[in-house]
């Protein structure tokens, strides 16, 4: 794979208006949170193993999932500021290429409606322990219904699903479908084409900006092999860290 390291002068960026500055910086964090929240959502999504794995790896795809809601959330608070309210907007979304216009244009729509999901994630359970939402959604449950928690003799592998099923009832509710597999897939789908509409018009805003003030210099990286995202997987049971051979000469030794 390769991999353009752009090296760019202090004084480059120093001589940008503090506005740009800005929004250079903030533009550049929010599309590194995309990018890894996105990448370890796909690599937890994973059907492996057993029952109790496969509950274990989609709980921990939607924590990943509800933090990615968070953070695209965030980011449409930050355009509001640093993009229109500062009046970059005017200087810069005319000169953008149609297709960053476009995801513009699509991002203005979305956050526009008072019932996305994405809000109401966020708002709701994606950084809160919302009290009246918990109670809720439990007395919805049905009468037999059981809650499970995974116990093992290590802390960090103790699996507690009774808050995964609330949270994708929740979601469920939200979304207005039904089925639950179509409500979480809708969802899913929401939150990625979101993320893509951020990743295309925040790259294009960066390499605007850039070209027009700043001198790029270009150096190619290789990265060797880099594994198919197909092939890696996050697990959620993980075993104690094996012994390297100089802790055994160690301990042998003492």
């Amino acid at each position: 794979m390769k991999v353009y390291k752009a090296s760019i002068p202090r004084k480059d960026i120093e001589a940008l208006p503090e506005n740009e500055i800005i929004f250079f910086i903030q533009a550049c964090r929010i599309l590194n949170d995309i990018n890894i929240l996105h990448k370890t959502t796909t690599i937890s999504n994973k059907t492996v193993g057993s029952e109790v794995e496969r509950k274990a790896q989609n709980s921990q795809s939607l924590f990943f999932l509800m933090l990615l809601t968070g953070k695209l959330f965030e980011g449409w608070d930050l355009l509001k500021k640093s993009f229109f309210g500062s009046k970059l907007s005017k200087k810069y979304e005319n000169q953008l290429p149609k297709d960053a216009q476009n995801s513009l244009r699509d991002l203005k729509n979305y956050f526009g409606k008072k019932g996305n999901l994405i809000k109401k994630v966020r708002n709701k359970i994606a950084f809160h322990y919302d009290s009246e939402e918990i109670l809720e959604q439990i007395k919805k449950l049905p009468q037999d219904e059981d809650l499970e928690i995974y116990l093992t003799q290590y802390q960090g592998n103790c699996f507690y699903y009774i808050p995964n099923v609330l949270l994708i009832n929740a979601i469920i509710d939200w979304s207005g479908i039904s089925d639950p597999l179509q409500a979480i897939d809708r969802f899913f789908a929401e939150v990625t084409s979101v993320a893509r509409w951020y990743i295309n018009f925040l790259n294009h805003c960066l390499q605007n900006i850039a070209e027009k003030n700043v001198n790029w210099e270009l150096k190619e990286l290789d990265i060797q092999d880099p594994p198919a995202i197909n092939d890696v997987v996050l697990p959620y049971f993980i075993g104690k860290p094996e012994k390297r051979e100089s802790e055994d000469r160690n301990n042998k030794a003492v």
